[in-house]
């Protein structure tokens, strides 16, 4: 998990969450490059979210048989409101960090 400038989204049902209550889920894409967040509710009122690579000015030739490794989407929930989701992901961000060589190339 790389620092602050890692792209990270909260996600709650409006009227339903507070700082201190209710619903909360939340993420964060391990990537700090170019990057895309998609969120989408859609008829049935179910939301999505879809992350990654900015596809706009992505230009990955593959050779053969190569492969290309794709950032990682962390995501949590709490039932404890938008204020424990940021807790919780600080934390998590912490232990992930620690356990990580300190060079920025290595994520």
């Amino acid at each position: 998990m790389a620092a602050a400038s890692c792209p990270e989204v909260p996600v709650g049902r409006a009227h339903e969450v507070t700082e201190e209550s209710g619903p909360a889920w939340f993420g964060e894409l391990d990537w700090s490059g170019s990057w895309h967040i998609t969120m989408e509710t859609g008829s049935f009122e179910q939301t999505g979210i879809t992350s990654g690579y900015n596809t706009f000015d992505l230009g990955y030739k593959l050779a053969g048989i190569e492969t290309l490794k794709t950032p990682i989407f962390y995501a949590g929930y709490t039932s404890r409101g938008q204020g424990d989701a940021a807790r919780l992901l600080q934390c998590f961000q912490q232990a992930e960090i620690k356990t990580k060589n300190a060079g920025l190339g290595d994520w």
